[in-house]
């Protein structure tokens, strides 16, 4: 009788530690979600509140030598890779990364980004997770 007793209070004590950790999770998923949202406010202001920068993406090509696009480019598709490593640990809820992910592909659909991608690529800064995110993200798409 003691030792189903033992068995009775153990799994009660292992159920209750799994729900307090499944809370946890979902209490930093939040979290984070948040923190990546604030930091995309930031910088979606600084970068996009460029006037040169929002010029430049209306254009089809980028001249490889302005490096103020490519430099600013460069800080949002690692914003975007900071967000496909979180999304990669289930770090972020699963429809922001969603909302993000739609947000890259159209992004990169964008002519100007593409060939601003390829400066980044040709002056070796595109990394392999750079490279995977838009393989997952948005397939084979330019």
């Amino acid at each position: 009788m003691t030792s189903v007793l033992g068995v009775l209070i153990g799994l009660v004590g292992f159920y209750l530690t799994f729900t307090q950790l499944t809370r946890t999770e979902q209490t930093l998923r939040a979290s984070n979600t948040y923190q990546v949202q604030k930091d995309a406010r930031e910088i979606i202001s600084k970068i996009m509140g460029d006037a040169k920068f929002r010029a430049t993406l209306r254009q089809s090509t980028v001249d490889p030598s302005d490096t103020e696009f490519v430099d600013k480019l460069w800080l949002m598709l690692n914003f975007y890779g900071s967000v496909f490593r979180q999304s990669r640990i289930n770090g972020l809820s699963d429809e922001f990364v969603t909302s993000i992910q739609k947000d890259f592909c159209g992004f990169m659909r964008n002519k100007a980004v593409a060939s601003g991608w390829s400066t980044l690529l040709a002056n070796d800064q595109i990394s392999e997770t750079h490279k995977s995110m838009k393989t997952a993200w948005c397939g084979d798409a330019p």
